[in-house]
């Protein structure tokens, strides 16, 4: 579940009338992604200079109201919670419960779906849609006349602090065995300790006309830049993501020097300057092993 809230006004920036209209709506009060996208769909310029914020409601929030997880404060959870509730028009106390059930008939059909997949022979790539909405139906019961359900022989073995909210439910449903060790809440340690940390980020250069300036348009920490050439404004945009990379890499725990990649998706040139490409995402991926000399903060 997510939404918007506006953080500041606008102002004088560039935006097209739909997106000004979803500022003027923000103003108001905040909306779902649903109802934002009725008035606008490119919200990407709005969220990179920080004009309008996401926000979102995760099952990790839910734990917290519920106290079934509560190593995090729970304000903002239940701050968020309420307002979930006021927009979707379910009582707050049956609200949990529906979340609750949405994830776990998540979980389910993701697990009917990797099993059924690992079955197919490899000349069937993807499951058909009628098949995928069989699934959803086999976790709400079925229908009036008759009853699909999928069922597996494999044991779930629950990994993680909410194992025990979630895998005993899915067990259940595939007729298989659940197996949840006592030291289950800290077993992605495990995976922490022998894994590499990962941080990846883009920008969007986009070819504007701004105040009689022409020329590729990005936001770097929320500053507007417009530069003249493709490959100059490929070059701010490449050296402003491995600095923002290296410090994000950095101040997860991760030890330098870093592997990074870089990749460019050119968007199409229009038929007027077809040396001019219309803009491109840059995206900035850095990969580094676990510093363990750090000490803790």
């Amino acid at each position: 579940l997510e939404g918007f809230l506006l953080q500041k006004d606008p102002g004088t920036a560039s935006l097209s009338a739909r997106q000004l209209a979803l500022c003027a709506a923000l103003k108001k009060h905040p909306l779902f992604c649903s109802e934002a996208a009725v008035l606008c769909c490119d919200t990407k310029p709005l969220e990179a200079n920080g004009t309008i914020i996401r926000f979102g409601l995760t099952p990790t929030d839910v734990m917290h109201v519920c106290q079934d997880y509560t190593d995090f404060n729970r304000e903002a959870s239940k701050a968020a919670l309420a307002f979930f509730s006021k927009c979707s028009h379910i009582p707050l106390p049956a609200l949990p419960g529906h979340i609750y059930d949405a994830f776990l008939k998540k979980l389910y059909t993701h697990l009917v779906q990797v099993l059924l997949k690992r079955n197919l022979p490899s000349s069937v790539p993807e499951l058909s849609t009628d098949l995928k909405a069989l699934i959803a139906n086999s976790y709400d019961g079925g229908f009036p006349e008759i009853t699909a359900g999928f069922h597996s022989g494999f044991s779930l073995i629950g990994a993680g602090g909410p194992a025990h909210l979630f895998i005993p439910g899915t067990a259940k449903k595939l007729g298989c065995e659940v197996l949840i060790h006592k030291d289950a809440m800290v077993a992605n340690a495990i995976g922490t300790l022998a894994g590499r940390i990962t941080v990846q980020e883009s920008l969007e250069l986009m070819l504007c006309c701004d105040n009689d300036k022409e020329g590729y348009r990005l936001y770097i920490d929320g500053e507007k830049h417009i530069v003249e050439a493709f490959p100059e404004a490929v070059s701010l945009a490449t050296s402003a993501l491995s600095r923002i990379t290296a410090r994000q890499a950095e101040n997860r725990g991760a030890a330098l020097p870093l592997d990074t990649t870089r990749q460019i998706e050119i968007y199409p040139s229009g038929p007027a300057d077809m040396s001019r490409p219309l803009g491109a995402t840059i995206i900035m991926r850095a990969v580094g092993s676990i510093d363990y000399t750090k000490k803790e903060r």
